[in-house]
């Protein structure tokens, strides 16, 4: 065997696994000047390890189910539903940890968004009968169906004809859709009507994202989410009016990476965790009939712990006063106002 071959197989030790880390976040980090390196590294690192975290539990209790209670997916459509959520937040997660590393703070609040919708389902989900995780799974063909119909109809503007099998394919969509809405009610056509029951809707239009934050004890997160969904939408807000474009020395930033508010996402990235996280656990504490009621409770207390410890060390890091107030408002509001939802009963 070579010599680059040995070296290949040879097991690293903690040293040289220390420093090939320390390389690649210094490659992550390239853009900071020295000082804003120092103080941002650690809370942007910490915030990595705890989106780590929640894969790593997302695997280890989804296998503990398996192992202890095989028929957990059969039987239980959360089973089915809770792992898929929290995949899809992890990887949302781990988006916003990038984009905050690459000094892209407006990007991620609005991945943040994404998040929070996430952790408010897996809220709801872990804490309403297996029913609404059933309809959860059948509201996908209404989806489907809106997507395929959209397509249809986009097709048919340009006058370009529509392939057999996809005719085929639609119309066992639309039967299926039919089947559904008469087994679950007209609301169900709505984009949440698989949440109606327990989320009451409004009128015609049923449950918005809004009725389930009030229905899980987030309502208090709505001005937030309004406020992160202007970076999305691209209205006025959504522009940095507080950097002149006339002023040689700030016409960069409008371009580029800064660190201007990545406490903000950071924050909110770690609560948001927090949430799906309990989610999760709480399921895993009361859908599982084989386990202890109380078998999960460190593990709730460390999620919680870990979630403050992070929202606060990128408090420690903003130095600018707006968003300074902005990140330790979200802290006092979440410490604030106790669950009176769905995950706080």
């Amino acid at each position: 065997m070579s010599d680059s071959g040995a070296a290949h197989n040879r097991h690293e030790t903690e040293e040289e696994r220390s420093a090939r880390v320390a390389r690649q976040w210094q490659h992550v980090f390239g853009w900071l000047t020295p000082g804003e390196g120092e103080r941002w590294r650690s809370p942007l690192i910490g915030l990595s390890g705890l989106v780590a975290s929640a894969y790593a539990s997302v695997i280890v209790l989804h296998k503990r189910n398996l192992a202890v209670y095989p028929r957990a997916l059969d039987e239980d459509a959360r089973f089915r539903v809770m792992p898929r959520l929290q995949a899809n937040a992890c990887r949302v997660a781990k988006e916003i940890v990038a984009l905050l590393s690459a000094g892209y703070p407006k990007g991620a609040i609005g991945r943040w968004r994404t998040l929070h919708e996430i952790s408010l389902i897996t809220c709801l989900i872990a804490a309403s009968e297996r029913t609404v995780a059933e309809r959860y799974e059948d509201h996908s063909v209404i989806q489907e169906h809106k997507k395929m119909a959209r397509l249809i109809e986009m097709k048919r503007s340009l006058g370009a004809p529509l392939p057999p099998e996809f005719v085929e394919h639609y119309e066992r969509v639309k039967e299926e859709r039919l089947r559904l809405v008469s087994k679950h009610g007209r609301g169900f056509r709505n984009d949440y009507g698989w949440a109606q029951p327990p989320v009451k809707g409004k009128g015609n239009r049923g449950p918005g994202i809004d009725d389930i934050e009030r229905a899980v004890g987030l309502g208090h997160m709505r001005l937030i989410y309004a406020e992160a969904s202007q970076q999305i939408h691209s209205n006025p807000n959504s522009v940095l009016w507080h950097l002149d474009p006339g002023a040689g020395d700030s016409i960069d930033l409008l371009f580029g990476p800064n660190t201007d508010g990545l406490s903000t996402p950071g924050v909110l990235t770690a609560y948001s965790m927090k949430d799906v996280m309990t989610a999760w656990t709480l399921l895993n504490r009361t859908g599982n009939p084989y386990l202890s009621p109380s078998h999960d409770e460190d593990q709730l207390r460390r999620i919680k712990e870990e979630a403050d410890e992070f929202a606060r060390a990128f408090i420690d890091c903003e130095t600018d006063v707006a968003h300074l107030l902005m990140t330790a408002s979200i802290v006092g509001l979440m410490a604030a106002t106790p669950p009176d939802g769905a995950t706080g009963s």
